[in-house]
């Protein structure tokens, strides 16, 4: 029986592919906020296409994508 690893390289799969989360229209908003006070976090929120401004995931893709 074949590894799932040697599957995939067969069939040429990867997950480096044209996503949202590459694309120079993506917009994100970065959040600092404070924890217990003692920690501070930053929080990414708000991921919108910056061409048609509406929610997208990263792993989202269109046809107007643009490498950044």
């Amino acid at each position: 029986m074949k590894k799932i690893a040697d599957i995939k390289a067969e069939m040429g799969f990867t997950t480096a592919g044209p996503r949202c989360g590459t694309c120079k229209h993506f917009t994100i908003e970065k959040e600092t906020v404070e924890i217990w006070s003692t920690r501070i976090c930053t929080i990414d929120k708000n991921w919108r296409c910056g061409i048609g401004g509406f929610i997208v995931a990263k792993s989202g893709y269109c046809n107007y994508y643009e490498r950044q």
